[in-house]
């Protein structure tokens, strides 16, 4: 599983608190969050990270709510 630390401050910097994006790995939960989104965008959704997997590509699927990013990466080739 991948995890990305977020440190957040509020209260005015009186605490602070960590919070994580957790791996999405259920289609409907994740269209359902992207399109819940004021920003929604078709190059986040589920269909699309699938289709760019056809062509060498890795999708995570990382989500904080409200927050949410679908990661998209391949490996290029040396030379």
């Amino acid at each position: 599983m991948l995890y990305i630390s977020i440190q957040s401050c509020y209260n005015h910097g009186s605490m602070m608190t960590s919070k994580r994006f957790e791996q999405v790995s259920d289609r409907v939960e994740w269209d359902n969050l992207i399109t819940r989104s004021a920003s929604s965008h078709v190059l986040q959704s589920w269909a699309w990270g699938e289709l760019k997997t056809q062509f060498g590509w890795r999708a995570d699927r990382l989500a904080m709510p409200p927050t949410a990013a679908q990661v998209l990466y391949r490996v290029l080739p040396v030379g």
